[in-house]
């Protein structure tokens, strides 16, 4: 049951009085939080944690300083997969029921013209494939509103209703409600701007109600201008929810004041109230997610990719102590004898040094608090006094050492973090190492390949399910606002399959297909996934090519299937003509069409079986025209023929007299295997009347004389046929 106007008012107003958010308001923004995070790196040092046992305050903020994480890397190799839907061809189906075809067309061409700019020139389409794997992979339980410009009125011949998608955040969406998964209502909060008393702008509240067929929206204004406002805009005060039911508060725009129930009319909030008629029938939201969260009772979303989780949080700590360990201690380290400072020397004494403090207890200038005589500069260069007696060297190796420091721990972290952290999260989000990449000697086998993917096609079947309904809403909406919605109908599903395998894998499959003989449909199925493959960016193109294989008249088979069944004539003229001549059918059929404005591929099938049967024949025609004006001149000409049919002074006459016979020189042997087939009763002679006159163009009187009587043999009647020609 919907939520009526008067039950929705009196939810938004105590919602606004109490300030009230839904149940679990603070675990959804908590989640949206920690994938922005991981999505994006911005608050990164909120989730570096301080070890109290080994690391002080100053320590710290050190490693936050030094941390520079790879989870947005991790992160986006998971997501990556979600954009592959919104890249595959689905099966859309849109239909009203008891319309013509005329009015299905047009209805259709309509809506799909509403949706062609619903996301700044972006059609629905597109915007379904990246904003779905956008907001689910980040913040699940945010809605999408279809909102609109211009007028709804379908009376107003001038009206025409603009549709858009509004985006509610986790936090915007403070209340709404689900009856057996059906969004009940929609209550939104965003901040707006109100002016005081001496026009300074102020922070203020502006709130929206989604209804089944009304929007009301109530924005603040502040205190010092609630009695201007009243007489200006006309405010009627709210006393009871009942006044919102009246059915011209849309229609003559009234306004109304509502505040808050605080005492202190200072400390109350003053609200313009609206309401708007939409009249679309549902909730006009649809929420992103498509993964429900059990620890809410499915009352919310988790992202698809929320498995992964986990191994985010480590790839965050990893690669903290990572950059922790390569900025301290992965340089070499100089470790050197060094003889105690003596102190420093000044006109006419000297200060001894003990430990780096002098005698009064003053930090020792010569070694400045070291305790040690030397010196560190550009050169850091340590003297030796060479020895009177070179007996006396001895090796400055035993003086100063060098010392790298121990790559182990830093290869474990680096290997950890930059490569089995991303493997593991992958695994972890598609049951599967489709994504992983593979060493250079890793075996590979085609069954290996298809269980992969299929994991990953079974992991992502809700969120084609989630986006297919997010596409359907909005063209519902869309259909409602421009008045075509009555019996309309709208099917929308992708493919289990998702396209995924590469151009290579496919290639193979139809070289084995070919080799081994498997049945023409396979065959089709992975040529229409190589044609996917290869057009996935143009899908007019690949609506053209199904089509045109649609009607091709031997789709599936081989060459050498084709080769045989026209060696053996198993086909019809029909058929062989389509053949030869197909492409240039479609391309004179497209082009006719075109200059008519309509595209040959968007309209019903129905009429283009009547536009190529119609082309077919066309070109038959021309071609037995052709054939007779080329056959007339040497059939005068030949003096034995002419002699030969002379014979015959009735057969002659006929013959001198139809074009459209002398032209069946090159379709003799046709007509000899008709006649005989007649002659020895194999061959109805009715049948062949009839396929004699359209194949030659004579009338069946002509055809019937010519074919002679079945009761005569197959010599005689082959006689009489060759003497005819």
């Amino acid at each position: 049951m919907a939520t009526t106007l008067e039950q929705g008012s009196q939810i938004l107003f105590e919602t606004i009085d109490k300030n009230l958010r839904h149940q679990d308001y603070v675990r959804v923004n908590k989640i949206a939080e920690d994938y922005t995070t991981y999505a994006t790196g911005v608050g990164i040092e909120k989730k570096l944690k301080r070890f109290n046992g080994r690391e002080n305050e100053t320590d710290f903020k050190q490693r936050v300083q030094l941390t520079i994480t790879n989870v947005v890397d991790i992160f986006s190799r998971c997501v990556k997969p979600l954009y592959k839907v919104g890249r595959t061809t689905a099966n859309i189906k849109m239909d009203w029921l008891d319309a013509d075809s005329a009015k299905t067309s047009a209805n259709k061409n309509k809506l799909i013209d509403a949706g062609k700019y619903f996301w700044g020139k972006k059609d629905v389409a597109s915007y379904v494939g990246q904003r779905m794997a956008d907001l689910d992979s980040t913040d699940p339980n945010a809605f999408m509103v279809v909102e609109f410009e211009g007028d709804v009125d379908p009376t107003k011949p001038s009206s025409k209703a603009k549709p858009y998608p509004f985006e509610v955040n986790s936090k915007e969406a403070i209340d709404y409600k689900y009856v057996n998964q059906k969004l009940k209502y929609l209550t939104v909060l965003n901040q707006d701007k109100m002016v005081d008393g001496k026009n300074i702008f102020t922070v203020a509240e502006k709130y929206y109600m989604y209804l089944d067929n009304e929007t009301i929206t109530a924005t603040q204004i502040h205190f010092d201008n609630v009695v201007k406002y009243t007489v200006e805009k006309n405010l009627t005060t709210l006393n009871n929810f009942n006044q919102l039911l009246s059915s011209t508060a849309s229609k003559n725009k009234i306004k109304y004041l509502y505040f808050t129930s605080e005492e202190d009319p200072k400390s109350k909030r003053y609200f313009i109230v609206e309401v708007f008629e939409h009249k679309i029938g549902f909730c006009p939201a649809i929420r992103f997610g498509s993964v429900y969260d059990i620890t809410t009772r499915n009352r919310t979303c988790i992202p698809l990719v929320h498995p992964a989780q986990c191994y985010f949080e480590k790839s965050i700590k990893a690669m903290s102590e990572f950059d922790l360990t390569n900025c301290l201690h992965t340089f070499p380290q100089k470790i050197v004898y060094s003889d105690p400072c003596a102190g420093e020397a000044y006109e006419g004494g000297h200060l001894p040094c003990q430990n780096g403090t002098r005698l009064d207890g003053v930090t020792c200038g010569a070694c400045k608090g070291t305790g040690f005589k030397g010196h560190t500069g550009a050169q850091d260069v340590i003297q030796v006094r060479m020895p009177k007696d070179i007996s006396n060297m001895f090796p400055l190796e035993n003086l100063i050492a060098y010392k790298s420091p121990p790559l182990d721990l830093l290869e474990f972290q680096k290997k950890f973090g930059f490569y089995e952290l991303g493997s593991l999260a992958n695994r972890a989000v598609y049951n599967s190492d489709a994504f992983i990449q593979q060493g250079v000697n890793a075996p590979q086998t085609a069954t290996g390949e298809r269980i992969d993917l299929d994991s990953v096609y079974d992991t992502l079947m809700p969120f084609s399910d989630s986006s297919s309904e997010m596409y359907e809403h909005i063209y519902m909406c869309i259909a409602s606002l421009i008045d075509i919605r009555t019996n309309f109908v709208i099917d929308h599903k992708y493919p289990t399959d998702f396209k995924m395998e590469s151009f290579n894998a496919l290639l193979e499959q139809l070289q084995k297909a070919n080799l081994n003989g498997v049945p023409s449909y396979i065959r089709k199925a992975i040529n229409k996934k190589l044609t996917n493959k290869i057009y996935i960016d143009d899908p007019n193109e690949i609506i053209r090519i199904e089509t045109k294989s649609k009607y091709f008249p031997f789709d599936g088979k081989t060459d050498n299937e084709i080769n045989f069944i026209f060696a053996n004539d198993l086909t019809t003229h029909y058929n062989k003509t389509f053949y030869a001549h197909f492409d240039l059918i479609f391309s004179e059929i497209e082009y006719e069409q075109g200059l008519k404005g309509l595209n040959f591929y968007n309209i019903v099938e129905a009429q283009q079986r009547v536009l190529i049967d119609e082309k077919i024949k066309e070109i038959i025609l021309k071609i037995s025209d052709e054939s007779s004006e080329n056959t007339a001149v040497p059939f005068g000409e030949q003096n034995a023929l002419s002699a030969s049919v002379g014979e015959d002074n009735a057969l002659s006459a006929s013959v001198g007299k139809d074009n459209a016979l002398r032209s069946s020189v090159g379709g003799l042997t046709g007509m000899i295997e008709i006649a005989k087939a007649v002659a020895s009763g194999l061959y109805d002679l009715d049948a062949a009347v009839a396929l004699v006159s359209d194949r030659f163009g004579i009338s069946e009187e002509q055809a019937r004389t010519q074919l002679g009587t079945p009761t005569i043999s197959g010599d005689a009647a082959l006689e009489k046929v060759t003497k005819l020609v």
